[in-house]
């Protein structure tokens, strides 16, 4: 019979080398994250070397400031 909830974790150790073990296979398989929209998961290794080929997204350059507006009031 089991106690009342909420209940003890009872192997922490085990509990997280399973979670470990299923985010590794996340991180290192393809998958379907939203098979509606065509959204896929690809492992991380093969992520990164598609990152080095390609690079990174660039923005626009945005116009630097000039310092603070000058006023005609002085304090």
């Amino acid at each position: 019979m089991l106690p009342p909830e909420p209940r003890l974790q009872v192997s922490a150790p085990k509990d997280l080398e399973q979670y470990k073990a299923a985010q590794g296979e996340i991180l290192n398989s393809y998958g379907w994250v939203d098979q509606k929209a065509g959204i896929v998961r690809i492992p991380i290794e093969r992520a990164m070397d598609i990152l080095v080929q390609r690079g990174l997204p660039v923005r626009g350059a945005a116009p630097a400031k000039q310092g603070m507006p000058k006023t005609s009031e002085h304090r």
